[in-house]
């Protein structure tokens, strides 16, 4: 086995763990509507072995920073803290930090929404 055949071999044992195969591979293969292989490939031509070793965790942070974005857009922050200045930016994100770790925990994004809305209306009175 050469060293290009023992680089992809252990790649390929990160990339094939559960974790990454859910986390990871499943949801780009489904977005971009391609295979998991072709997945593979791309992270195995585009990413040495330290970013695929710390890649799972730096997602599990992107996922929690997407939440707070998708926070920020459906509770009209860029509205009411960015144009009109209604809320100041660490209120702002101390109820967006509340409320995405109370979506971790409750995982009904619905909910957690419509309790951020009157958390929000309480802040502006």
């Amino acid at each position: 086995m050469d060293s290009d055949e023992k680089l992809k071999l252990m790649k390929s044992r990160i990339v094939d763990s559960f974790a990454w195969r859910r986390d990871v591979i499943i949801p780009l293969a489904r977005d971009f509507e391609v295979s998991e292989e072709e997945i593979d490939e791309v992270l195995f031509n585009d990413m040495d072995m330290s970013s695929l070793s710390n890649l799972h965790s730096t997602y599990e942070t992107a996922v929690f920073e997407c939440l707070l974005k998708k926070l920020h857009i459906d509770l009209n922050l860029c509205w009411i803290q960015d144009t009109l200045n209604l809320i100041s930016e660490e209120d702002s994100n101390n109820l967006k930090l509340k409320l995405a770790n109370e979506f971790k925990i409750n995982k009904n994004y619905k909910e957690v929404l419509k309790n951020g809305k009157k958390e929000l209306f309480d802040i502006l009175k």
